[in-house]
C-alpha cells in the first residue's frame, strides 16, 4: 500500500462536479494472477481521502507556524507533558538561561536555577504540576560564566479536546534589566531611608498641596508629634497658632513659584513648649515640568533664639546703664538721679516695679526710689 497523488485528476473534465480541486487518494494494488499462475497484471483500488489529507496540511501548516513563532519569540517557550518532563524548548531558552537544549530537557533546567531559589521554584512548579494549576513565578537563572539573568516564568495547562489534560505551555521572559533597575532603586530607597533617619534635622516630604507623606524621628522629636497624628495636614495642628497663617501663606507661594521654600517659625509641643525652626524645602519637579512636592528640612533653633534674646536684652541693659550713667553725671540731686534709674530699669526690664532700698549699716534700712505701673500702691 502506498499514498500517492494523481495530478491528472485536477482535470476539469475528469471532475466536472468540481474543477480545479485538489484531491488525495489511498492506492492498494494486486497482483491479478494469469491462468497459468504467473500475474497477468495490477490492480488497483482507489480510497478518495482528501478531507483527512487537508486535515493534515493544515495541522503541518500550523505546526509550522507555531514552530516559526515560538523561534522569533523574544521570550523563551517550553512545553511539558502531564508530570511537567520538558518535552520542548526554543533557542531563546538557551540565551536565557546558558543551558543547551539537550540538557535542559526532561528536568535539566533545574540545574541552570541560582541556588538560593532553587528550592522555591521547584516546590512552585511540583505544586502547580500536582494541582494542574497555572503556575508562575520569578526567579534567578546562574550561568557558566557566573552571569545572573532574572525572570519571570508562567505556564497554563494544555486542555486537549476531549477536556483532558495534557501538560503545559510556558514562557520565559528576561526581566534582569528591570529587575536591576527595580533592585537599584530599591538600594537607593534604602540609602535614603538610613540617612533619613540618622539626620540630625527634621526631613520630611509633601505634595504640592501640603499634604505630608513621610517624617523622620527627629522631625518628630522636633514637634512631640508622632508619624500617624503628623501625616496629611496633621502637622499644621503642630505649627504656633500665632505663626500658622503666616507659613501656610509661604508654602503656598513657593508651590505657585515652583522656587525654595523657607520659613522661620515656631512649633507648639503639646507640653506647651514653644520650638523655635528654620523650615526649607525644594520643590519635586516631575517630568512633566511641573511640581509634585516638596521634600525639605526642619532645624531647631530656639537654643540660638535664645542666645539672640538674652544679647538683645544684655545690650539694652548696657545702654540703659550707659543712659544712667549719663544722666548722673549732669546733675548730682540724688533724688532725680534715683528716680530716673527706676524709670529706666522698669521700662528695659519689662516689669511691674522697680525700687531702690538703702540699708543701714544695723540692717535696717527704708526706700528711697521707686518706679510702678500705674494702679499699684507705693511701698
Amino acid at each position: 500500500r502506498d499514498l500517492h497523488y494523481f495530478p491528472k485528476l485536477l482535470s476539469s473534465d475528469l471532475s466536472p462536479k468540481q474543477p480545479g480541486i485538489e484531491r488525495y487518494f489511498l492506492a492498494s494494488y494486486f497482483p491479478i494472477p494469469g491462468e497459468d499462475g504467473n500475474p497477468s497484471g495490477v490492480g488497483t483500488v482507489l480510497v478518495e481521502i482528501s478531507d483527512r489529507k487537508q486535515t493534515e496540511l493544515a495541522l503541518q501548516a500550523s505546526q509550522r507556524r507555531y514552530q516559526t513563532l515560538a523561534e522569533a519569540s523574544p521570550a523563551a517557550i517550553f512545553h511539558t507533558d502531564t508530570n511537567g518532563y520538558c518535552l520542548y524548548l526554543n533557542k531563546r531558552w538557551s540565551e536565557i538561561s546558558g543551558l543547551s537544549l539537550q540538557d535542559s530537557l526532561g528536568y535539566g533546567w533545574v540545574q541552570g536555577l541560582h541556588p538560593d531559589d532553587r528550592d522555591h521554584v521547584i516546590t512552585a512548579w511540583n505544586q502547580a504540576v500536582g494541582a494542574k494549576q497555572p503556575g508562575n513565578t520569578e526567579h534567578r537563572f546562574i550561568r557558566k560564566d557566573n552571569t545572573i539573568t532574572w525572570v519571570i516564568a508562567q505556564a497554563v495547562p494544555e486542555i486537549g479536546d476531549d477536556g483532558e489534560f495534557k501538560g503545559y505551555i510556558g514562557t520565559v521572559t528576561d526581566i534582569t534589566e528591570s529587575k536591576e533597575a527595580q533592585l537599584a532603586l530599591q538600594e537607593s530607597q534604602r540609602r535614603y531611608q538610613i540617612l533619613t533617619e540618622a539626620s540630625p534635622v527634621g526631613i520630611y516630604h509633601a505634595d504640592k498641596s501640603a499634604n505630608c507623606f513621610y517624617f523622620n524621628q527627629c522631625w518628630c522629636e522636633i514637634t512631640g508629634m508622632s508619624r500617624e497624628e503628623a501625616l496629611g495636614t496633621g502637622w499644621m495642628n503642630s505649627i504656633h497658632p500665632e505663626d500658622r497663617d503666616r507659613v501656610l501663606e509661604a508654602w503656598n507661594q513657593a508651590a505657585v513659584n515652583q522656587s525654595l521654600y523657607r520659613c522661620e517659625h515656631r512649633f507648639l509641643r503639646p507640653d506647651g513648649i514653644s520650638i523655635w525652626v528654620i523650615c526649607q524645602a525644594l520643590p519635586e519637579i516631575g517630568d512633566d515640568g511641573e511640581v509634585k512636592g516638596f521634600i525639605g528640612t526642619v532645624t531647631d533653633i530656639t537654643e540660638f533664639k535664645l542666645t539672640e534674646a538674652a544679647l538683645r536684652e544684655s545690650a539694652e541693659r548696657e545702654r540703659t546703664t550707659a543712659q544712667v550713667i549719663q544722666k548722673m553725671r549732669q546733675t548730682l540731686n540724688l533724688e532725680e538721679i534715683f528716680a530716673t534709674t527706676t524709670q529706666e530699669l522698669r521700662q528695659v526690664l519689662n516689669c511691674d516695679r522697680v525700687v531702690v532700698y538703702r540699708f543701714n549699716t544695723d540692717w535696717s534700712g527704708e526706700f528711697i526710689a521707686e518706679s510702678m505701673v500705674s494702679g499699684w500702691l507705693s511701698l
